[in-house]
């Protein structure tokens, strides 16, 4: 994992944001009064970044896709998290009841074309990893990893999520709220702090 401040206004309150597959930090253009430090690029599992995370005073954790599910395998316990939010992703991530089928996962990571993912996500034009198959086979790895924690207090799910099911959502968090978006969806969003 690679983790980069996208926001750094020297606030003693962070969001820690794990990003979805594939998109690198400047597809995210979300305006903040707080840190934001985004991790990324689930090619090595590094839980580096914890070190700058244990001098904030309070943490907002937000998750997408994919990375809700890698953020449940990494230990946060030493952390000061007031709230988790996970949106268009499932602690499971890859499950036939509580995320994306195995079968269709391996499938995609095996024929990955990035122009029908980015079509079908709604993240086209968005700044997008080189060696996308690689990570997806990593994140298959990853998802086989013990999970440490699974209380998250809010999931948003898109209601044209061509990515992850719905159902997977409703099956995963009990607070859901649902939103008129792909699975790409931080266009509907101004703010971090507005999430």
């Amino acid at each position: 994992m690679k983790f980069e401040f996208l926001h750094k206004n020297n606030s003693s309150d962070l969001v820690l944001f794990f990003g979805g597959f594939g998109f690198l930090p400047s597809a995210y253009n979300l305006a903040s009064k707080n840190d934001v430090l985004m991790v990324y690029d689930y090619l090595e599992f590094d839980l580096g970044f914890l070190e700058i995370c244990k001098t904030y005073k309070s943490i907002k954790l937000i998750a997408f896709s994919m990375g809700v599910m890698v953020s449940c395998k990494c230990d946060l316990s030493s952390l000061n998290i007031v709230q988790k939010i996970a949106i268009n992703g499932t602690i499971k991530g890859i499950d036939d009841e509580f995320g994306i089928s195995e079968k269709l996962f391996k499938i995609t990571a095996k024929r990955f074309d990035k122009e029908s993912f980015l079509n079908n996500c709604g993240g086209i034009n968005k700044a997008f990893n080189q060696n996308p198959k690689d990570e997806l086979l990593s994140i298959i790895e990853i998802s086989k990893k013990p999970c440490i924690w699974q209380d998250y207090d809010l999931a948003y799910s898109s209601n044209d999520d061509k990515i992850f099911p719905q159902n997977a959502l409703l099956n995963s968090f009990k607070n859901v709220n649902k939103i008129n978006a792909s699975h790409f969806c931080f266009d509907e969003f101004l703010s971090w702090d507005e999430i």
